[in-house]
């Protein structure tokens, strides 16, 4: 989705996670693929398909080690669940869930929200919003649902 280049070896992230207790942030940076906008790249996996594993631990050195030296990080978790998501939502500020109009994504979505915990720091992105089984305003009642329930 962002343009990586299939010619070239790009590192992901169990390259970083192996390494990121052992080298300074600006060199975690620096190991990033740059995109021709600027921002810096590190995939989940190389080849694009699920990530390895990763300790949670590890994937937290990271995530701290790059907002040191950048300032923000964005770490697209995917679908996946595991002791690594966990980690990187409990370190997140906020928490950006993009979902469908669907009636199985919102219902996906709110349970997702409700169990972790996220009330107070989700953020909601509609993709796909015209062909929709739910409406616009149903988002904006569940939003309002999980404030609630955050106070």
């Amino acid at each position: 989705a962002v343009g990586l280049p299939g010619d070239i070896e790009v590192r992901a992230l169990p390259d970083l996670t192996s390494v990121a207790r052992d080298v300074g942030p600006a060199d975690l940076v620096r190991g990033l693929w740059r995109h021709e906008r600027g921002f810096a790249v590190a995939p989940a996996s190389r080849d694009g398909t699920a990530a390895p594993a990763a300790q949670s631990e590890d994937v937290v050195a990271v995530l701290d080690g790059l907002a040191a030296a950048s300032g923000f990080v964005v770490a697209d978790v995917g679908r996946g669940c595991g002791p690594a998501l966990h980690a990187i939502l409990d370190v997140a500020h906020v928490v950006v869930l993009v979902l469908t109009l669907d009636v199985a994504s919102f219902r996906a979505t709110r349970w997702a929200v409700e169990s972790m915990r996220l009330e107070e720091r989700c953020v909601f992105v509609v993709n796909r919003a015209r062909r929709a089984d739910v409406s616009p305003a149903d988002v904006e009642r569940l939003k309002r649902h999980l404030a609630a329930q955050a106070r």
